[in-house]
């Protein structure tokens, strides 16, 4: 009789330490949202300057999927840009999924992510081919978030957009001013203007996406300072809440720790 107690009670042990194991599987704390985390990337003639465009997403890649417990890691990452410049075959590869892979691939591709064996190359040979391209397009935020970033947002995930650009707001078709009201779709026209602010977009993201804005050009005080403004200006009337705009280029990793704070 007591060997059959002692049977159930280690069974009972075991079960209970399996639950255990499962609960914590997942890097999500109770209530988390997972991460959507959209890198946009502003690819002009900015990148063939010493940008740290590549260093940013790979410590993103990194904080998003840490090697332990990748088999509940529900967080997705992935690197856009607007226009397609039409040579961007390798950009579909930059992204990462890990509920999209077999479970026993996960747990070596968060390894060999986190000692950049994996994406990290991907990025750089994306900028390495786009560098010898050439092929600038220019970086039409504003169409972009106009008519391309809501494909990209994920219902019950939480959204968030991380600009990597020197801050000057591109349309395409270089519209502005908008009957004679200051309004433009060009950082540059518009901060010529003394009265100039960015067009609001047609559509209000009420607060369904977050955006992290940086490397900002800072060659001029004076113009960072009023393209900071009208960015914030810009942001606030497409309902983005919260947004972030870095001022200053040694806090930028302490800025994107804000993504994981919540």
């Amino acid at each position: 009789m007591k060997k059959i107690l002692l049977f159930i009670t280690s069974a009972i042990c075991m079960i209970a330490l399996c639950s255990c194991g499962d609960t914590s599987t997942s890097v999500e704390a109770p209530g988390k949202q997972p991460l959507n985390v959209v890198v946009y990337i502003d690819l002009s003639d900015r990148i063939m300057d010493n940008v740290d465009d590549c260093d940013i997403i790979w410590w993103i890649s990194k904080k998003m999927f840490p090697t332990k417990f990748p088999q509940g890691n529900k967080n997705k990452l992935r690197c856009v840009v607007y226009p397609n410049p039409g040579n961007t075959e390798s950009l579909s590869s930059l992204n990462v999924n890990l509920q999209s892979m077999k479970p026993m691939e996960r747990l070596g591709y968060v390894y060999k992510l986190d000692s950049g064996k994996v994406f990290v190359p991907e990025v750089k040979d994306f900028y390495a081919k786009s560098i010898a391209s050439k092929n600038w397009t220019g970086s039409d935020e504003w169409g972009f978030f106009d008519l391309e970033a809501s494909n990209y947002l994920i219902p019950g995930y939480r959204n968030v957009f991380v600009v990597l650009t020197d801050g000057y707001i591109y349309e395409k078709n270089n519209i502005g001013p908008k009957e004679n009201q200051h309004l433009y779709r060009n950082m540059y026209k518009c901060l010529k203007d003394s009265k100039g602010e960015i067009e609001p977009i047609t559509k209000n993201y009420n607060s369904a996406v977050e955006v992290i804005s940086m490397e900002l050009i800072k060659k001029d005080y004076n113009t960072y300072q009023k393209m900071v403004q009208k960015r914030e200006s810009w942001y606030k009337s497409m309902g983005i809440v919260p947004y972030s705009i870095s001022k200053d280029q040694q806090n930028k990793y302490d800025m994107l720790e804000q993504i994981f704070e919540f």
